[in-house]
This record gives C-alpha cells, sequence and structure tokens, in this order.
C-alpha cells in the first residue's frame, strides 16, 4: 500500500513550517519551492516502499531518520541551478532544520500505517 500525502496535509505542514521558520533569515526561501521539494522528496521515499522490507526500521526515530537521509542525499542543498538556492552557510542550516522539521511532521502523522505496513512484510 503506498502511502500518499495528500493536499489537506501538505497545506497544514506548510503553515506549521511558515510559523516556525518563515520570519527567519531565507525563511521564505525555504517556505516556497524548497518546502515543495521536500514534500516530494519524501512522497517519493513513501512511494518506494523499500522501508516496508526494512525490519530495523521499527520506531518513529528509525524512520525518521531513513527519511532525511534519503531527502539530504537527493536534495542537493549546493545545486546552484535550484530557483530557491543561495550560497550562504545560514541557508544550508536552515534547509536541514526545514527537513527534520516536516520529516517529524510526516513520520508522526503517518507511523501508525507505516508500522503496520512493516509487520505485515
Amino acid at each position: 500500500m503506498t502511502i500518499q500525502i495528500d493536499s489537506q496535509l501538505r497545506h497544514l505542514f506548510r503553515e506549521r513550517v511558515n510559523n516556525r521558520f518563515g520570519s527567519r533569515q531565507h525563511g521564505k526561501i525555504a517556505c516556497g519551492d524548497f518546502l515543495e521539494e521536500v514534500f516530494n522528496l519524501s512522497q517519493e521515499w513513501l512511494k518506494k516502499e523499500e522501508w516496508s522490507t526494512n525490519p530495523e526500521l521499527d520506531t518513529a526515530r528509525e524512520c525518521r531518520i531513513e527519511m532525511k537521509r534519503h531527502i539530504k542525499d537527493n536534495i542537493g542543498l549546493r545545486d546552484e541551478d535550484k530557483s530557491w538556492f543561495i550560497s550562504d552557510f545560514i541557508w544550508v542550516w536552515l534547509a536541514q532544520q526545514v527537513i527534520v522539521f516536516v520529516v517529524g511532521l510526516i513520520v508522526e502523522h503517518y507511523w501508525i500505517i507505516i508500522k503496520n505496513e512493516i509487520k505485515t512484510e
């Protein structure tokens, strides 16, 4: 079963990210195209369902770690061609904080479904 991050949930998460990071330096960029890319990579990780055959993902913490790894490996924080790119170490720090926050929200919301999917395998 593929878990789908629905649009209402994305909207709710977007509001929470904006409340938490929107007023910081580069916060508006973090809450725009970058946030959408984080959602898309999270959805990609859920769709691949590699987690469903990994018995080591028995806690929400381990699940968050694996999802964050997937996002950080695929997002390219220093890719100058991205619309949200800013060559600034503060941006990289903020971007990583946004990833951690969003992954936490997603795993918190879907953990029971993920856990049940892992157990049925």
